[in-house]
């Protein structure tokens, strides 16, 4: 039984929304094959991830810029739920543990090797 097609246009609705959303994100993740990012809220953790981040960019003669992201929303789209998150090539390559300098340069060297 149909209620007066009223499902029906919030479905579509649902499915344009989808489509939109999915747009946004291939649009944002296109723009961040370049920077590497790093995902948390600020704390003592994240701000150490991102300095040792472009120490090991600067070591491996790298040009790339490094972008902290601190909205939760835009983190969540990445499937981190634990931070610090590092980000290369839009790929996830660790959340929620603290990383050594030689560990940051070792994802940066199999992600740009030549």
């Amino acid at each position: 039984m149909k209620l007066f097609g009223l499902f029906e246009k919030k479905k579509e609705e649902k499915e344009e929304n989808r489509e939109e959303r999915k747009d946004n994100i291939s649009n944002e993740a296109k723009s961040n094959l370049e920077k590497i990012l790093i995902l948390g809220s600020g704390c003592d953790k994240c701000i150490e991830l991102e300095k040792i981040t472009k120490i090991a960019i600067s070591d491996l003669g790298l040009d790339l810029k490094v972008q902290h992201i601190e909205d939760f929303k835009e983190i969540m789209t990445y499937g981190v739920m634990a931070t610090p998150g590092l980000v290369i090539n839009n790929k996830v390559v660790s959340s929620g543990r603290k990383l050594s300098l030689e560990e940051v340069k070792k994802f940066l060297e199999e992600a740009y090797k030549k």
